[in-house]
């Protein structure tokens, strides 16, 4: 009698993992096709992965049936798809924080006439979601989907100075940036830089908090360096304050409130403490 033969069976982990890993590398198509902000052909694609040629290919046909990506005619190149963009627009509908700032920012704007923008978390930086351009010329445009990295980013240092993110024995995890700016932030509730990118352009932010006084975002005043020079105007950050404040009360959160309550008592006692001296 012959053996009977047992068909070979992979473990159903196997198969999640198999699974797991195709999502992965289709997600990071994608972004690859984002960093390149334009059409780009599959040895391109496959040299910035470090892929096969095979192997990109077949997922570029498969996220090309799905319509993530398109086909540039007439050149044998390969950029995202009109389906991402249109789920990037719902996805910014859906998120609250981008329905109630623009109102603030756009007031904001008028009171300072320079740009403003809104950004939230992004990986171990920022992320833009929109952009208040200035009416005065020079205008200064941030594009949505612009990312604001470590350490020289303000928005990113806010994001990551007010996060959860803890190690174990509690510090924050702020070693992308000095820990004297970290103090900094925590104190002011704002930073500021005049130079983020070396392009000549600085910006000042603040952070926005959610109904759980968690921050969920930042705003952000963009204007050229040579305004920066000396530090930031008083009364720009008066009127950056007073918006995210703005925002995270319609957020629900009074943790601005509170800080800004803390600040009027503690001005309140130090003229007392002077008039007391007077005395």
């Amino acid at each position: 009698m012959s053996p009977v033969k047992r068909s070979a069976k992979k473990p159903k982990d196997a198969d999640n993992d198999g699974t797991v890993r195709t999502v992965i590398v289709a997600a990071k198509v994608l972004d690859a096709l984002a960093d390149f902000r334009g059409p780009v052909r599959l040895a391109e694609l496959a040299r910035a992965l470090k892929m096969t040629l095979p192997r990109i290919s077949r997922h570029v046909s498969t996220l090309r049936a799905l319509g993530f990506i398109e086909k540039a005619e007439p050149l044998e190149a390969y950029r995202l798809g009109t389906k991402l963009y249109v789920m990037g627009q719902i996805a910014l509908e859906q998120n609250t924080l981008v329905d109630v700032a623009p109102p603030h920012m756009a007031r904001l704007r008028d009171q300072v006439r320079h740009s403003v923008i809104l950004s939230t978390h992004s990986g171990d930086g920022g992320v833009v979601l929109s952009c208040i351009p200035s009416n005065a010329s020079p205008t200064i445009v941030v594009r949505p989907g612009t990312h604001l990295e470590l350490p020289n980013s303000p928005s990113a240092r806010i994001l990551k100075a007010f996060s959860s993110d803890t190690r174990e024995d509690g510090s924050p995890t702020h070693d992308a940036y000095p820990a004297e700016r970290h103090k900094f932030i925590m104190t002011h509730y704002y930073d500021f830089e005049a130079d983020t990118r070396g392009s000549g352009i600085g910006s000042v932010a603040v952070p926005v908090f959610d109904h759980n006084d968690q921050i969920v975002g930042a705003v952000a005043v963009v204007m050229p360096s040579t305004a920066l020079a000396a530090g930031p105007d008083a009364s720009t950050v008066k009127a950056l304050i007073a918006c995210a404040a703005q925002i995270s009360s319609t957020m629900g959160s009074g943790a601005w409130n509170r800080k800004l309550g803390a600040q009027a008592a503690g001005l309140a006692n130090a003229i007392r403490g002077k008039g007391r001296r007077a005395g």
